[in-house]
C-alpha cells in the first residue's frame, strides 16, 4: 500500500520538474537579426555623418561635433544591446524580446535625429526622429511579428518622403 501511494506523489515531482525545465527553455534571442538591424542603423548614421562632413567642414569645431555625435550614437546603441542582455538574463519570454529587438534600433535613430536636429534647428529631420519615435513606441502593440512590419513600412517609408523632401528644401 505504501509503495502504490509514493509511486503518484514521485510521478507528480518528475511532472513537475519536466514542466519547470519545458517552462524554462526559451529560444535565444534572434541576435542575428537585432545585429543587422543595428549595423543597418550604423551605416545610415554613418551616411550622415559623411553627409555632414561635406556640407560643414573637415576640421575645427564641425568635427568635434561631428564625432561628438557618432559617439552618442554608439553609446545608446550599447546601451540598446546591454538592455537587450538583461532582459533576457531576467527572464523576459520571446515575445517581449523580439518586441524589443524590433523597436530599440527605432526608438536610438529616433532619439538621435530628434536631438541633433533641434540644436540645428533642422525641423524636417526632427519631425522624422519624432516620427521614428512614434513608430517605435505604438509598433510594439502589434505583436512580436507584426512589430517588424510596422516598423519597416512606417520609419522606411518616413526615410523615403525624407529622401525626396530634404534635397528641396535645400534648394529652395
Amino acid at each position: 500500500m505504501r509503495c502504490q501511494a509514493r509511486v503518484p506523489e514521485r510521478g507528480g515531482a518528475a511532472r513537475r520538474r519536466a514542466q519547470q525545465i519545458t517552462v524554462d527553455r526559451r529560444p535565444a534571442p534572434d541576435l542575428a537579426t537585432f545585429a543587422a538591424v543595428t549595423l543597418l542603423g550604423v551605416g545610415s548614421v554613418m551616411s550622415g555623418v559623411n553627409e555632414a562632413r561635406a556640407d560643414s567642414g573637415v576640421g575645427g569645431l564641425s568635427a568635434i561635433r561631428r564625432r561628438a555625435s557618432f559617439l552618442s550614437v554608439l553609446i545608446g546603441l550599447a546601451a540598446m544591446f546591454a538592455l537587450g542582455g538583461a532582459l533576457a538574463h531576467a527572464g523576459a519570454s520571446q515575445a517581449v524580446i523580439s518586441v524589443f529587438e524590433a523597436s530599440a534600433p527605432v526608438l536610438v535613430a529616433g532619439l538621435f535625429y530628434l536631438s541633433t536636429s533641434i540644436v540645428q534647428l533642422n525641423w524636417p529631420v526632427a519631425a522624422l526622429g519624432a516620427w521614428l519615435l512614434a513608430v517605435a513606441a505604438a509598433g510594439g502593440f502589434a505583436g512580436p511579428a507584426g512589430v517588424w512590419g510596422v516598423n519597416a513600412l512606417a520609419a522606411g517609408l518616413a526615410y523615403l518622403l525624407m529622401a525626396v523632401i530634404e534635397p528641396r528644401l535645400r534648394r529652395a
